[in-house]
């Protein structure tokens, strides 16, 4: 396929002819996971992800008139969406992981009451005090390993992001009340 202009693909877009997409896409997405694969220790199924919503958030912001003449390259603008998606999903990631962690000293029903440590009762005492909402989604997620939609719905909560936004709340809640109880 003959490589067409950057300027000629944001007219072609703006009116609606979507097909230059799969040209931008084959033409620039090698490029993207040998980029990210050199500065980021990133699976590539995560890489290709972000490069595709890269893709799309382009597609986007030309069609909804955000984007109406280039100041740098496609590729460059392309490879700014994506670096920054990539930032995001990294510090999601990082966040999800110290919750993760953070949480696992929640399950200490499984310990022997005689092997719990001073760290662990003080947990136990400020997971008492949290409260109804807090205890019973903490409870779900990480003694029934209920997933997000599965509180969502037992709990009311509007959708899954609802229920991981008040799981962080719940969790920042419990770190304060924990600090408090340690000094």
């Amino acid at each position: 396929m003959k490589k067409i202009k950057d300027e000629k693909i944001v007219e072609l877009l703006q009116n609606g002819d979507f097909r230059c997409l799969n040209q931008l896409y084959n033409h620039h997405r090698s490029e993207w996971l040998a980029w990210v694969a050199k500065y980021y220790a990133i699976d590539v199924s995560i890489s290709e992800d972000i490069f595709q919503e890269s893709l799309i958030a382009f597609y986007t912001n030309v069609k909804n008139g955000k984007l109406t003449k280039l100041s740098s390259t496609i590729k460059t603008y392309l490879f700014a969406i994506g670096k920054r998606k990539l930032h995001n999903t990294i510090r999601n990631t990082r966040n999800e992981e110290y919750n993760e962690v953070s949480a696992s000293l929640l399950l200490t029903d499984f310990v022997d009451p005689f092997e719990i440590s001073d760290e662990q009762k003080l947990l136990a005492q400020g997971i008492r005090k949290l409260g109804k909402p807090c205890n019973e989604l903490l409870h779900l997620f990480y003694y029934e390993n209920y997933s997000t939609e599965s509180i969502a719905n037992k709990m009311g909560y509007k959708n899954e992001t609802v229920v991981r936004t008040q799981k962080l709340r719940c969790l920042q809640k419990l770190r304060e009340i924990w600090k408090g109880l340690a000094r």
